[in-house]
Formats: C-alpha cells, structure tokens, sequence
C-alpha cells in the first residue's frame, strides 16, 4: 500500500481497491489510493493475481465502502 499515491484532496481522487490477499475469488476492496495511481495498481493486481493460478468465481457480494477523502488521504 505505501506504493501507492494516497493523498488528496476531493473524494474524487480516491479509488477503491484490493490490497489484502489476491488469490481468494473475492478480492473486496479494503483500501483507497489516489486515482492518479490506477493504471499502476491495475497492473500490479493483475500480475499478482496471473501468479494464484486458477481462482473460482466469488460467490458472496462485496460490502462496497465509498472512498473519500480525509483529512488529505484516501480511505474507505
């Protein structure tokens, strides 16, 4: 996560994303970085996920937080 950009300083520039394990079928999002990191992010999360070999369809729905911006940083 101190990878990514976190600051901001409007809702509107936080993304959220998975940063916890990538390899189980749900990967809910349990963090928030700076939009401006998103196409970094997607390439990490997908290069980290070719790596779990095969992972089955998530089945339970994800609580999806709102990301916003606090105090200038991105949180759920």
């Amino acid at each position: 996560m101190s990878d990514y950009k976190t600051t901001c300083t409007v809702a509107t520039d936080c993304l959220r994303v998975s940063i916890g394990t990538v390899c189980t079928p749900c990967s809910c999002p349990d963090a928030a970085i700076n939009i401006a990191d998103q196409d970094r992010y997607n390439a990490d999360f997908a290069r980290a996920r070719s790596a779990c070999g095969a992972v089955n369809g998530c089945i339970a729905a994800c609580a999806i937080p709102q990301a916003k911006c606090t105090s200038g940083k991105c949180t759920l």
